[in-house]
């Protein structure tokens, strides 16, 4: 494609946010979470999962935006403002303590990037159910995760962010 599609930072971030924090996705990854042969995932309460969840999605998209867009400080900055701002008008800064806590795991890591999508599985889970859970439930979680990079990477061959 020649030209792409010119969207806000602030409009993008939104929607995005917005389908985290959405009742239809809440009960997609619920669904995932029940139909875990891993009774220790089963057993992860639905809100605490939530939030870890959405607080490793809040750091791939932040992630994939820095990947695209690392010497663009418009859109660096605007990206960090409707982080913020969406999180406090939503009463969710556990989710924006914890995405810091994943970004500084993440920023630590001396992997591959591929690798650090299955470290950052891995530390989530390790959070969740205190190093209980099984390794085929790390891998689900990496792939659900290498989706969500998939899917934040595609949005970035149709459009191009602007401040």
């Amino acid at each position: 494609m020649l030209f792409k599609r010119k969207v806000s930072v602030n409009e993008y971030c939104t929607t995005r946010f917005d389908l985290l924090f959405s009742a239809e996705q809440a009960e997609r990854w619920l669904e995932i979470k029940r139909s875990s042969p891993d009774p220790v995932i089963a057993a992860i309460g639905a809100e605490f999962y939530l939030k870890h969840l959405r607080a490793v999605h809040f750091l791939l998209l932040s992630m994939a935006v820095r990947e695209r867009y690392a010497w663009e400080s418009d859109i660096m900055m605007g990206l960090d403002v409707c982080s913020r701002r969406y999180l406090e008008s939503h009463k969710s800064t556990y989710e924006g303590n914890l995405a810091e806590l994943y970004y500084q795991r993440y920023r630590r890591s001396n992997t591959l990037p591929k690798n650090r999508l299955f470290e950052t599985a891995e530390f989530m889970l390790d959070c969740l159910c205190d190093e209980k859970c099984s390794q085929e439930s790390v891998l689900a979680l990496q792939e659900q995760l290498d989706s969500a990079c998939a899917s934040f990477r595609a949005d970035f061959r149709e459009i191009k962010l602007i401040p």
